[in-house]
């Protein structure tokens, strides 16, 4: 089978994005300066990010979303991306989930209030009937997935379970995680589930709080020598093909082969950053991208980190998504970070 194109599952849900003027303390005012929605969640932020890095890419979602205007929302913002809607589900049960997303003006720093809503009942059977000629089936994110981040007596998780099926379907299975702050929860639920990912794509935080490796010291400054540490250990613990860890500062890829690659980010101003919400989404996109298409391992990870630096141009998830002829344009002339060395 000539499989073609990216299938993503997940969590879907609405961003409401508000730039505010300051974090306050408790109890203080601060300002909203502007306020945008835009659709979000992992298989929404990386499908509208491909396709418009390639409008001829076969796409596909899964999920669930209410009968509500958010999801009405979802439903066309998709649409008229040109991707396919046949397994986003509709339920009357619960509302479409959403993000309260509060970004700091000047920082660019993000703080989320997240309702689960809908996406707490996508289970093992909305995924029953998917078996499409795609070549890469995404998941995230894992931890706010409740139906699917519970136990499984046989697999760990029903995440696991399902990404195991997925793969017997032919598929490579991807997938992305959330950062939360109950680390016994975020073992119990993503260990299982490793030895049957192809390629996990997570940034630092994330890294951490899987192998207890410390990335960044307590003067927030990144050890490059534990982020490859880190990469490994989840080699090591099951991932299939590869692990990429990806940060502001650049990104480090090890494969289950040994080899490793560590590219850094492209340089970028600070007065240029809108915000960072969908910068994670945007990387994961332009690395499955460049893994669809077969490209070498550093050169896939100048492109995923050009879509991360294009996102940080909005103050949306998606409104920085560029086409592969403008990241591609962008690259040849612009700078690498040059303090991301080992």
């Amino acid at each position: 089978m000539n499989r073609k194109g990216i299938i993503a599952a997940g969590n879907m849900l609405v961003d409401h994005v508000r730039t505010i003027s300051e974090w306050p303390e408790q109890g203080r005012l601060a300002y909203i300066e502007s306020q945008a929605n835009c659709v979000g969640g992992s298989p929404l932020n990386v499908l509208m990010d491909l396709a418009k890095l390639n409008p001829s890419l076969p796409l596909a979602a899964i999920g669930l979303i209410g009968d509500d205007g958010d999801g009405k929302y979802i439903l066309k913002t998709l649409a008229e991306a040109g991707i396919d809607l046949q397994w986003v589900q509709t339920t009357a049960v619960e509302q479409t989930s959403y993000t309260e997303v509060m970004t700091e003006k000047y920082s660019g720093q993000r703080t989320f209030f997240h309702s689960l809503g809908a996406n707490r009942l996508l289970a093992l059977e909305h995924f029953q009937s998917v078996n499409t000629n795609h070549k890469i089936f995404h998941l995230g994110y894992l931890l706010l997935l409740a139906e699917l981040d519970s136990p499984d007596a046989d697999y760990g998780s029903k995440a696991a379970r399902l990404l195991k099926t997925m793969q017997q379907k032919g598929y490579k299975t991807a997938v992305d995680l959330v950062s939360v702050s109950k680390p016994d929860h975020f073992k119990a639920t993503t260990l299982s589930a490793l030895k049957y990912i192809d390629y996990l794509i997570i940034n630092e935080l994330e890294a951490t709080g899987l192998t207890d490796i410390e990335i960044r010291g307590r003067d927030k400054k990144l050890t490059i020598e534990n982020m490859a540490q880190a990469a490994q250990r989840l080699i090591t613990l099951g991932v299939n093909e590869l692990v990429a860890i990806h940060c502001p500062e650049g990104a480090y890829l090890v494969t289950a082969r040994g080899d490793y690659y560590l590219v850094p980010s492209w340089h970028i101003d600070n007065d240029e950053i809108k915000g960072s919400v969908g910068a994670g989404d945007a990387f994961c996109a332009g690395l499955l991208y460049a893994l669809h298409e077969g490209m070498p391992y550093e050169q896939a990870l100048k492109l995923a980190n050009a879509a991360a630096r294009f996102n940080l141009l909005s103050y949306t998830s998606i409104g920085g998504a560029a086409s592969i002829i403008e990241l591609e344009d962008f690259m040849q002339s612009a700078a690498l970070r040059a303090d991301f060395l080992i």
